[in-house]
């Protein structure tokens, strides 16, 4: 029963955390090794619950949504390309990597927090419903990589967000960018 009441007490006291983010669910999972798929599953399931309220609060300007959401999709692709990627990386103070992650599509959209998504609409200027719609799109074939392949071209794996920044390692100081990144006026 001790059991039962010290593992209810860490999910409540995990869910009661400010900001709940990706360093403490990987503190608290280090905290308690034996509560790591709980406190993922918690984790993710109370991300998905703020993914939802702030969808339904969002309101989308739907005069001219198709002509803008094209725009800005030529403008995500843009700005995720060649010299812009690596002025924004610089910008930012985050790896290529990261940015490349999300134009290449390796990110599943529904894991990734709306914190990223709205920091990396602000940082590329394109509206968010614009930057979730390139998300959702396929990433489009260079043919000319694919004729010179051996084989046909895969699709990549798709990772969840979290799993994406775990192969990203990134270091203490690109994890205080990633936090200001997904800052808006001060708050997450």
């Amino acid at each position: 029963m001790t059991n039962d009441i010290n593992f209810d007490d860490i999910l409540d006291e995990f869910t009661m955390e400010e900001p709940l983010n990706h360093t403490v669910l990987k503190s608290y999972i280090d905290k308690y090794p034996s509560l790591a798929l709980e406190l993922t599953d918690l984790y993710h399931e109370l991300a998905m619950t703020d993914a939802r309220n702030d969808v339904e609060s969002v309101q989308l300007e739907t005069k001219h949504l198709a002509s803008a959401t094209a725009l800005g999709r030529t403008g995500v692709e843009a700005a995720l390309a060649g010299d812009e990627l690596r002025s924004l990386a610089r910008k930012v103070g985050l790896p290529r990597d990261f940015f490349a992650g999300f134009r290449d599509r390796k990110v599943r959209l529904g894991s990734i927090p709306e914190p990223v998504v709205t920091g990396l609409a602000r940082e590329l200027g394109v509206a968010v419903h614009a930057l979730v719609d390139f998300l959702r799109s396929q990433p489009r074939t260079n043919t000319g990589f694919a004729f010179k392949a051996d084989g046909k071209p895969n699709e990549g794996v798709v990772l969840e967000y979290d799993e994406f920044l775990d192969s990203l390692a990134l270091t203490d100081q690109e994890e205080n960018a990633l936090d200001r990144f997904c800052q808006v006026d001060g708050h997450s």
